[in-house]
């Protein structure tokens, strides 16, 4: 059986894991409920995101002598020496908990620091890789992550752009969709039509419409874009992303 993967990409505090449900719901396995994150006061619906990723994906950040909210520049990840060692782990994961999964998917936030680690384990085992690459508005984003994590604007914008530019600047010839978090919530039924033709995903409306039941923008509570002014890097990455995002026209 052919397998393909979906990697939901997006910074924290971004709608990754409305993202992933939408994705799950359309016909994508995430995982046994065991496997994957419950709720928590900050993402009430759940994160849709397996643990052991994410465990990996920190284990993998820390042998490059950094964590997910380090704003520095990623090293090259093909001149690490570490760095087929553990492609090789991750491609012997991905057999022992994907294995016989037509159509499945992944997300957390650290994946976009580690695109070229994805795709070469993908590579390796013959499976096809699309990238669902879900945007917020970045000053809504930069608001809540500064309110959860108390990290300064500087630190928040410098993330946000580390990693919405390393996956821009590692999808090569990745078939990749963007969807933009506010026009999600504006018309849900709409967009992940779209989004589901995109990721050549067959489905009836009735899969669409419960699909579209799941987008809560009630949970997402940081809606003000304040007055605070964009680097100028931040603004040309959020530009760019905009440019070639689904459109409701």
């Amino acid at each position: 059986m052919k397998s393909r993967a979906v990697a939901i990409l997006g910074m924290h505090r971004c709608g990754t894991s409305m993202a992933a449900r939408v994705v799950n719901l359309l016909g994508a396995y995430l995982g046994q409920e065991e496997d994957l994150m419950g709720p928590a006061s900050d993402n009430e619906a759940g994160f849709w995101e397996r643990w052991d990723l994410m465990e990996f994906h920190d284990k993998v950040l820390q042998s490059m002598g950094r964590t997910w909210d380090d704003p520095s520049p990623t090293p090259d990840w093909g001149a690490l020496p570490q760095a087929r060692s553990l492609e090789r782990e991750l491609a012997a994961k991905i057999k022992d908990v994907f294995s016989g999964q037509a159509l499945w998917a992944f997300k957390d936030p650290r994946a976009c620091l580690l695109l070229p680690l994805w795709k070469n384990a993908l590579s390796a085992l013959n499976i096809g890789l699309q990238t669902l690459i879900i945007v917020r508005n970045p000053m809504e984003a930069i608001g809540s992550l500064a309110r959860r994590n108390g990290y300064s604007r500087e630190k928040c914008c410098a993330l946000w752009d580390l990693h919405y530019r390393q996956v821009l600047d590692h999808l090569g010839e990745t078939p990749h969709v963007i969807v933009l978090l506010e026009e999600l919530c504006k018309a849900p039924a709409v967009q992940i039509e779209k989004l589901a033709s995109a990721l050549e995903i067959g489905v009836d409306e009735k899969t669409i419409e419960n699909a579209a039941r799941s987008i809560r923008p009630d949970l997402i509570h940081n809606h003000s874009k304040g007055k605070y002014r964009l680097p100028a890097q931040m603004e040309e990455t959020y530009g760019r992303l905009r440019k070639k995002a689904l459109s409701l026209k």
